[in-house]
């Protein structure tokens, strides 16, 4: 059985210390470790603008966009809650009673660094690629459609990996249909800063995405 781990694992932590830092919401501190000793010099999840450089040509209804990060769950949370029968409870709810709601939540693995204003746009979207030739571009590379977004063709192959990480663990499930898609984008080469990002988590935690490594899943 795979390890579900969560963001506040990051660092090796003292009961005291763990104890106070539980609640994703009290966790920054983790958070901001995690990107300065991986995603330092790597890019926004949803775009091929640097985090550190000091212009980006992203652009929404022809007005350059704020840079401002934010953390992006990659499956969205209320994909997350649905599955583990939060029913009509809010986030914050649902995580004081069902440990395994925010486990899945609160997974490292899940979590990049976004745009604020994509990760805002995207939202709970579903990942597909049939928007392209239907909605406008958000910019040159990423399209919206009714319910759904399309990423760069970079960042499909580690969408991929993450959302069969995490049915791999049971914190989402997968259609058929969903399973082919995202085999299919997993055939996207693995990237230097998955497999660093990957390398530190393991070495924090123990936990590693094991779909950086292998192939395909059916």
């Amino acid at each position: 059985m795979y390890k579900i781990i969560t963001a506040v694992s990051l660092l090796l932590l003292s009961p005291a210390t763990f104890s106070k830092t539980y609640s994703f919401n009290t966790n920054k501190i983790y958070l901001d470790h995690f990107y300065e000793n991986v995603y330092k010099d790597g890019k926004f999840i949803y775009s091929e603008c640097s985090i550190n450089g000091k212009t980006c040509d992203l652009e929404y209804n022809g007005e350059k966009v704020d840079k401002r990060m934010s953390w992006e769950h990659v499956v969205p949370s209320d994909r997350m809650s649905d599955y583990n029968n939060c029913g009509l409870l809010k986030r914050d709810e649902c995580s004081s009673i069902n440990m395994k709601f925010k486990l899945c939540y609160n997974n490292i693995h899940n979590l990049y660094p976004s745009i604020f204003k994509v990760n805002i746009i995207r939202s709970n979207r579903d990942m597909d690629i049939s928007t392209y030739k239907k909605i406008k571009p958000f910019n040159r590379n990423i399209y919206l459609g009714s319910g759904t977004f399309t990423p760069p063709y970079k960042s499909m192959g580690k969408i991929a990996r993450t959302y069969l990480y995490m049915q791999s663990i049971d914190c989402i499930h997968l259609s058929r249909e969903e399973l082919y898609k995202y085999n299919n984008w997993n055939m996207v080469p693995v990237s230097k800063e998955e497999i660093s990002r990957n390398a530190y988590i393991y070495l924090k935690t123990g936990t590693y995405n094991k779909f950086i490594y292998r192939g395909l899943i059916f």
